[in-house]
């Protein structure tokens, strides 16, 4: 759950986050040692904030296309 995989386990860690009363110290230790995970509600990947939980595999549009070299 604090390691989600998919949208549905963030949302249910930020409702365990949303309730405990050391959500902010919690937060700020997370991301003065980069932590990763969801710490006070809030999802990190070494000390930053995503929007969202990432995906797998490679990004879209992220393939490097080969140029053919010609011959010198």
């Amino acid at each position: 759950m604090f390691f989600p995989s998919d949208d549905g386990q963030l949302l249910a860690a930020q409702a365990v986050c949303g309730t405990c009363t050391f959500r902010d110290t919690c937060l700020a230790l997370a991301t003065a040692r980069s932590e990763s995970g969801v710490w006070g509600g809030v999802l990190l990947a070494d000390g930053t904030p995503l929007a969202s939980v990432p995906t797998r595999g490679r990004p879209r549009g992220s393939r490097s296309r080969a140029t053919p070299q010609t011959a010198a």
